[in-house]
């Protein structure tokens, strides 16, 4: 039997007897908890060290968690409104390059072919009677056989109106798609979007908004061309009818001049971005161009409207009355109200 400290029993001797030895003093086991103390100790400053760490973590998550959201919040309205330009650039793309398909309209053209062709008669008759009462006089027969060529020529081209008019959206398409090619694809990719703050993503989605309501404009006003050009025809070739006729042709011609206009300012302004490439603020060249486009292509759409607008002033008084009621000019009321002067021969 181990003892501590060294100490032995005799176990063949008794225990009390007068030649026994003398009891060696009992002593308590000694344990070394040192190691235990360390460990506990260790692990104490281990779990302060993990508290003090996690205290630091929390309270940096909570100093940091407003500009996490709000860096959050930012970031999704830029991808909002990258998309929301992606999307109006590619409609820039496609009303700019493009015309509307005539086709779309070929059922209501139809109808006011049959409508026009109504007319026919009445035009007929008008020119049958200048015949008849014209009698031996030469200058109205001519006038009859003038009024005949015209009605003549009316009825073709209110027949073929509709591919006379398709033919010139396909050239205009075509003349835009060959000059398409000539170095300005870039305004029209979403590269140019990267990068951009808050500010430029908005001057870009404004400039391209502008811009889409005239193109908008054209491509509207062109597809109901398709209607208004017979009309157009038809009253070129009526009788003291030929300046309604021209008014919608300046009109739809205006309309398609437009694009090309477009297209050549597309041009320059490319050459311009290419110029001024790698200098501050080149990056405003593209939206400058689009703002160009609007305010160009909105001029042509006004002087188109008011050009038409005094001419059918000049060609109807009463809607001459109407027009300088309506725009204010009392001046212009005034003269076309005033009577012409009477002229007394005897007096």
């Amino acid at each position: 039997m181990l003892v501590p400290n060294g100490y032995a029993m005799d176990l063949g001797s008794s225990a009390t007897g007068p030649h026994s030895l003398p009891k060696a003093p009992l002593l308590a086991p000694w344990i070394d908890f040192s190691g235990v103390i360390s460990a506990i100790n260790g692990n104490g400053q281990s779990n302060t060290s993990a508290l003090n760490d996690t205290k630091t973590t929390l309270n940096n998550t909570m100093i940091g968690l407003p500009f996490d959201i709000v860096g959050l919040f930012t970031n999704s309205i830029k991808n909002s409104v990258r998309s929301f330009n992606s999307a109006l650039l590619g409609l820039t793309g496609a009303l700019l390059a493009g015309n509307p398909d005539p086709q779309l309209m070929y059922g209501v053209w139809q109808s006011i072919i049959f409508v026009i062709s109504s007319l026919y008669l009445i035009i007929f008759l008008i020119v049958g009677f200048g015949f008849f009462f014209s009698g031996a006089n030469i200058q109205k027969r001519e006038e009859a056989k003038e009024r005949l060529k015209k009605t003549v020529f009316m009825i073709i081209g209110v027949n073929v109106s509709f591919v006379i008019y398709q033919l010139a959206l396909e050239l205009s398409t075509a003349i835009t798609q060959f000059m398409w090619t000539t170095g300005f694809e870039q305004f029209f990719s979403n590269s140019i979007f990267s990068g951009l703050g808050f500010a430029m993503l908005f001057v870009y989605a404004s400039s391209l908004f502008i811009t889409i309501i005239t193109l908008f404009l054209r491509y509207l006003f062109l597809l109901v061309g398709v209607v208004i050009f017979p009309i157009g025809v038809f009253l070129y070739f009526a009788p003291k009818m030929r300046s309604w006729g021209k008014l919608i042709f300046e009109f739809l011609g205006m309309m398609l001049a437009m694009q090309l206009v477009d297209v050549i300012v597309l041009i320059a302004v490319g050459q311009v971005m290419l110029a001024l490439s790698g200098t501050a603020g080149s990056v405003l060249v593209p939206a400058l161009g689009f703002i160009v486009i609007a305010f160009v292509n909105g001029f042509m759409i006004i002087h188109s409207i008011m050009k038409s607008a005094n001419a059918v002033a000049d060609s109807t008084p009463i809607i001459g009355i109407a027009i300088g009621a309506l725009s204010g000019q009392v001046g212009a009321l005034a003269s076309v109200i005033k009577p012409a002067p009477k002229t007394n021969g005897g007096n």
